[in-house]
């Protein structure tokens, strides 16, 4: 995809603050600290449009991105901070819900994980969701820059053993952009389509 523009659009914390303009969109999700929002700048090109922590728990809000003013980016809070209150959990959860089966122009989720430690429970749960409610979704496994070759090729298989279908696994680097091309490929066959 060429990108002429790319703008912060809104946080959204209520299910009332949703965009009341419906474009085709791309969700990411994934753990707390797992490099969501590190995967979206560096796809796009533009720090910081995406705001990045070291802390787990740092995206509390549903945060749109406009793209081209033609579809969004979505980046979801992360799942699995147990730090927070059961209360912020609980609402978290009751928000990407609503956004994800709600949404009519949801056209994928990005599911990051970390290549590091695999698909964990959390993860598989979130899996196991999408694939219930038959949401189209991409496994981004990041922080492929900390391995070797042979330890990315053997942790990527170990995955694909995990999730069984043949669900688009792209192994990422959003230190040294390793694989741009082939997400950006795969996000183009549900943005484009």
């Amino acid at each position: 995809m060429h990108i002429t523009k790319i703008e912060f659009l809104k946080c959204v914390y209520q299910e009332y603050q949703f965009p009341k303009q419906e474009l085709p969109c791309i969700a990411f999700a994934g753990r707390s600290n797992v490099g969501k929002s590190s995967v979206i700048n560096s796809i796009l090109k533009k720090k910081e449009i995406a705001r990045t922590s070291s802390k787990p728990g740092k995206t509390i809000s549903i945060n749109y991105i406009t793209i081209n003013n033609k579809y969004y980016f979505v980046d979801l809070p992360g799942y699995g901070y147990a730090t927070v209150s059961k209360k912020m959990r609980e609402d978290w959860k009751q928000l990407i819900e609503q956004f994800i089966e709600r949404s009519k122009s949801l056209k994928c989720i990005v599911l990051i994980i970390d290549l590091r430690h695999g698909v964990d429970d959390k993860d598989k749960v979130m899996i196991d969701w999408m694939k219930e409610i038959k949401i189209p979704f991409i496994i981004v496994a990041t922080k492929a820059d900390k391995l070797s070759n042979n330890l990315i090729h053997n942790n990527i298989e170990a995955i694909r053993k995990i999730i069984t279908d043949k669900i688009p696994l792209v192994p990422y680097s959003s230190v040294n952009n390793r694989w741009t091309s082939t997400l950006w490929g795969e996000i183009d066959k549900y943005l484009l389509s």
